[in-house]
């Protein structure tokens, strides 16, 4: 069945992509005084392509060498579209282009317009801007764009929390921030179905509209629906027959532009992959401006992006190429973006290729550098909260492992200026007690007047080297206490109510990755030594040589028919000394009481106790493979885990960089990753077709079968494409996520 859908799925991505085809000419760049036309051409492949490597970002971004890689080849496709490396530096030298294409149907040109523009030229400029940003917009050239406007006055707030949406995630802290930021006449609308919202846009008719929700994508990952369509973006809004209606991209942007509605000044959308077809769709419509994210993006990273802009969009008397320019500059000094591309569409171009005369401005908006502030002398007996407001989202639970990985223990924590003025230091405290211990976070900061916003989430860390966290070994309800003063004025003081889990449990979270897993995979246990050493003797008899050793990829013979064969037998050997030496038997997990968690194993637990769950036999195999040097990973499936391990070095490195054997461009489509993906299906099913990657099913550990039947098991586990959830890569998150500190307890 898999197979059959993906046949499908890429025979409609061929008819499309040779609509794309016929119709991708008239692009465009432009900078203040001159334009560069591209070649016509046909960019499908290029768009699937470069889409991709965004989506995969977390296998590249650290790694220098795929970092140059990237950037000499996005050079070298501005090359074929005619873009000579002298444009490219003249690009570089001004901080600002406008990428303008046609928009001439619903089919014709959408590989164009999904293409991440923004991540290709910010790579192919990245060595000419020495660190400066570059500001990237894009113009739609469609007739059908809304009547002009006057200043703006009024906003429309709309969640999207429908069903259960609603009862997996709020919206309310960040609409009232929006309302803040914006300053115009707001209202809120929430859960309208799709005719509610038309009709409200023409009877209030206002100028700016927020929409905040859950992408198609993201809510088939969530499973709030079954499966998002290949090649179709869009938003999850109540139905009017059912709980969810799933709005595609089309149909939104017909409901944004009804008739009897002027058209909205700027639409905002605030989910993901509403960049490419979402907010294009707006602006074809009718809209004058719409601006969406190309991928996914951290929410708290969002919210402050379009805080930023609407603010900074009013203050510069609604010039909206500044406002984005500064906003956009503002985010990124503070916040590395990850690749993902934040995309403005406008129907009217923003940037005039015509050379002006000497000393006029060729950006067409009105500039205004900085906003009015107010004198340093203000009333000092002003009160704080009038200035200064706090966001807060703590979370439910607190779990060790997601801790020691990095991840943040609030999901916000932001300080944001509600006027301006000066303001006293801040001094921030957070306190979580553990039994009769307490664990204390303090920190003094200073907004200046230039600031707007402050988020202390990723800074805020509380001690790990306490044995009362490493020791707890069941759910315990206990408080997170925080509170922030500004001067001798109390701001916020609250405690909520956390769970703190047991060490050795396992938060499964759809909306993120797997890589938090990885702090599992404990290659110092014990227990991994005691099977290295009796798979010695295994290794010996396979390779006729009794000073065999575990030497990892070194042993890769290339004289060889099979060169990789030596790491093939030192694997071999381990599941032999596992299969026929530790007698393990299956268990279901321990008992856990929340959800989308489990109690793992260690390896000295599952050795000693004769016993795991699927996942605990995964772990255990990939920590025997990192010590002896070899790359793990794990499979995640929805309803299952098991492990396998790269063949090479050579192998993983042609993962990393994108390439397929032969040094091409690994064939890719375009449905997106879902929320917690680096690395798509399709991708993983070319690398285990190949040889490169081999799966190996660890359950057939517990009835002593042979190493060859794992790996016929581990390929069929892989058949279906919805069961797949996602893919652990030890040997990439090694660099931030190290084993836990878990001491096997005694018998």
């Amino acid at each position: 069945m898999a197979r059959k859908r993906i046949s499908k799925d890429s025979k409609l991505h061929e008819e499309r992509a040779s609509v794309s085809d016929r119709v991708s000419t008239g692009i465009e760049l432009r900078i203040p005084g001159k334009s560069f036309p591209l070649l016509p051409t046909a960019p499908a492949r290029l768009s699937f392509y470069w889409s991709y490597v965004v989506r995969s970002r977390g296998r590249w971004q650290d790694d220098q060498s795929a970092r140059k890689g990237l950037i000499d080849e996005a050079l070298q496709r501005f090359v074929e579209l005619g873009l000579t490396t002298d444009a490219l530096a003249e690009i570089a030298k001004t901080g600002t282009v406008e990428i303008s294409m046609p928009y001439a149907d619903v089919d014709g040109g959408w590989a164009a317009r999904i293409l991440p523009w923004e991540f290709l030229l910010a790579e192919a400029t990245r060595n000419q801007r020495d660190g400066r940003p570059l500001t990237v917009v894009r113009h739609l050239n469609s007739s059908r764009a809304g009547r002009p406007r006057g200043t703006p006055s009024s906003a429309l707030l709309v969640e999207n929390a429908a069903g259960p949406i609603g009862r997996a995630y709020s919206f309310e802290e960040e609409l009232r921030w929006m309302k803040s930021q914006i300053a115009l006449d707001s209202a809120a609308l929430i859960s309208p179905t799709l005719r509610q919202l038309s009709s409200r846009l023409v009877k209030h008719n206002p100028d700016v509209v927020h929409l905040t929700g859950v992408d198609l994508h993201q809510g088939q990952s969530l499973r709030l629906i079954d499966k998002a369509e290949p090649g179709i973006d869009g938003l999850l809004m109540a139905g009017t027959d059912n709980p969810i209606d799933e709005v595609n991209h089309d149909r939104l942007g017909e409901a944004l532009n009804p008739q009897g509605y002027a058209g909205a000044q700027l639409v905002t959308f605030n989910f993901f992959n509403s960049a490419g077809r979402v907010a294009a769709a707006a602006v074809e419509q009718g809209a004058h401006a719409a601006l969406g994210f190309q991928d996914r993006i951290d929410d708290e990273v969002a919210e402050r992006f379009l805080a930023a802009l609407y603010r900074e969009w009013r203050s510069r008397t609604w010039d909206l190429l500044g406002g984005f320019r500064a906003a956009f500059e503002g985010v990124r000094q503070t916040t590395p973006l990850r690749g993902t591309g934040i995309v403005l569409w406008t129907a009217k171009g923003l940037i005039s290729s015509s050379r002006a005369p000497d000393g006029a401005q060729t950006i067409t908006a009105k500039t205004k550098a900085e906003p009015p502030r107010q004198s340093s002398q203000q009333d000092t007996t002003a009160d704080l909260h009038d200035l200064l407001d706090v966001r807060v989202q703590p979370p439910k639970s607190i779990n060790y492992s997601l801790m020691h990985g990095g991840k943040r223990l609030f999901t916000t924590f932001t300080l944001y200026r509600k006027a301006e003025g000066p303001l006293p230091p801040i001094h921030v405290e957070v306190v979580l007690q553990a039994g009769s211990d307490s664990f204390p976070f303090r920190k003094t900061v200073r907004m200046q007047e230039t600031d707007w916003e402050l988020p202390l989430a990723d800074y805020i860390h509380l001690p790990l080297v306490s044995q009362a966290l490493r020791g707890v070994h069941e759910t315990m309800r206990t408080g997170l206490f925080y509170r922030v003063t500004c001067g001798s004025e109390e701001i916020v003081c609250d405690t909520a109510e956390v769970m703190i889990c047991p060490v050795d449990e396992w938060q499964w979270d759809p909306k993120d990755d797997s890589r938090w897993l990885g702090a599992f995979v404990l290659p110092r246990d014990p227990a991994v030594l005691e099977i290295v050493d009796v798979a010695q003797k295994y290794l010996g008899a396979l390779q006729d040589d009794n000073s065999a050793g575990f030497d990892g990829y070194q042993s890769v013979d290339s004289d060889l028919d099979d060169p990789e064969i030596g790491v093939e037998m030192q694997v071999r050997a381990l599941w032999c000394a596992l299969a026929f030496e530790m007698n393990v038997a299956y268990i279901n997990p321990p008992p856990v009481f929340s959800e989308q968690s489990q109690r793992l194993r260690s390896p000295s637990e599952v050795v000693r106790g004769k016993r795991g769950t699927c996942i605990d036999l995964a772990l255990m195999l990939a920590a025997c493979l990192e010590y002896i040097d070899i790359y793990p990973v794990v499979f995640v499936l929805k309803d299952h885990a098991f492990p396998g391990f790269w063949r090479s070095d050579i192998a993983y490195e042609r993962f990393v960089s994108m390439k397929d054997g032969t040094g091409n461009e690994a064939p890719v489509n375009s449905a997106p990753a879902t929320a917690e993906e680096f690395t798509t299906y399709e991708d993983v099913l070319r690398h285990v077709r190949a040889g490169d990657l081999v799966p190996i099913e660890t359950v057939l550990l517990t009835r002593r079968l042979s190493f060859r039947e794992a790996i016929e098991e581990g390929m069929e586990n892989l058949k279906d494409r919805d069961n797949f959830a996602a893919i652990l890569d030890v040997h990439r998150d090694r660099r931030k996520i190290t084993p836990l500190p878990i001491v096997a307890s005694k018998a």
